[in-house]
């Protein structure tokens, strides 16, 4: 079952949101080798939606790891945190990746973006899943553009981080 209730991926800790989404979410309370899930909303991201994109690398996590740091800076992310664990005292037990990270922005206009990104290393193959969060057109209305996650905008740098690290 998956981090936001349809599509987890393998390797993230059920639930989990970066602390900067977590007061995001708050406050409003197949292009090449890989696969493309959208998700429905789910009451764990608080009205955010979900649109994940899989896919392998030869890569290892060092460059992977480099390879995002100059996608994120590209992508003009203002905020790049760990993901953090819900599950409390029991957080150690959490399957986790060896990159576990949610990167976001906001533009002069029209709401920000976030991408959740998750790397795990499985031996001959790093599997890499990108989750562009954003609220539904509805949620957007209702919150004022300004005061939310644009879906498009998320899709949008996801698939730019994508294309940079693949």
């Amino acid at each position: 079952m998956g981090i936001f209730g349809a599509a987890r991926p393998a390797h993230g800790p059920a639930g989990a949101l970066s602390p900067g989404l977590r007061a995001a979410s708050a406050a409003h309370s197949e292009g090449g080798p890989g696969t493309h899930h959208p998700t429905e909303r789910n009451n764990a991201t608080m009205g955010l939606n979900a649109d994940q994109l899989d896919f392998t690398s030869q890569h290892s996590v060092q460059e992977l790891g480099q390879r995002l740091q100059h996608a994120l800076g590209a992508a003009r992310a203002q905020q790049v945190e760990d993901i953090e664990s819900t599950s409390g005292a029991l957080a150690r037990f959490d399957d986790t990746a060896d990159i576990e990270i949610a990167a976001s922005g906001r533009g002069l206009v029209g709401g920000g973006w976030t991408v959740q990104i998750y790397v795990r290393d499985d031996g001959a193959v790093r599997h890499v899943s990108l989750l562009a969060l954003g609220h539904s057109t509805a949620s957007r209305i209702w919150a004022g553009a300004k005061n939310t996650i644009s879906m498009t905008k998320s899709i949008t740098k996801r698939d730019e981080i994508a294309a940079a690290i693949r």
